[in-house]
């Protein structure tokens, strides 16, 4: 009997554990999907976001999309970055398969996820001049504002 409970009892973990996982992969893949189709980026933001890429090695670029300088409070921030090369890796993220962050205009406190600005690292295959890439960097962002109301941006960087 008492291994029979236990033995539900992991059954019931392991079926949870796949739930939930597979939750964030279908919010990941629906903000990737939302981020390919989105083309209107003119919206004003309420914040800095500053995308650089430069040489690793030979055969790869690092990318990375750097957000700070809110001059509003952003609670519960998620964020998908994708660009236009052909990848086998995960596309860099925040807030979807790990915690959420906030940044709050000049408050910083790590230890309940109020940071001062988030960095997303990406690395892309690229064996050119690194002067003759082109690459387009589409940046979804999703956050609660100090009334609770859920906001959305885009913004997008072509190099």
């Amino acid at each position: 009997m008492k291994r029979l409970l236990i033995l539900t009892l992991a059954l019931l973990l392991i079926t949870s554990c796949h739930h939930s996982l597979s939750k964030e992969k279908k919010r990941y893949q629906a903000m990737q999907q939302e981020l390919i189709n989105y083309d209107n980026f003119t919206q004003p933001l309420t914040y800095d976001v500053n995308v650089y890429s430069d040489r690793l090695v030979d055969t790869e670029i690092i990318y990375r999309v750097i957000i700070d300088n809110p001059t509003e409070s952003m609670h519960n921030i998620s964020v998908l970055v994708i660009h236009n090369y052909p990848t086998n890796d995960i596309f860099p993220s925040i807030g979807i398969f790990d915690e959420k962050v906030n940044l709050i205009p000049n408050y910083v406190d790590m230890e309940t996820n109020h940071v001062k600005g988030i960095t997303l690292t990406g690395y892309i295959p690229y064996v050119g001049d690194i002067l003759n890439f082109d690459g387009v960097f589409k940046v979804l962002i999703e956050y609660e504002d100090e009334s609770g109301n859920f906001k959305r941006d885009y913004y997008q960087y072509q190099n």
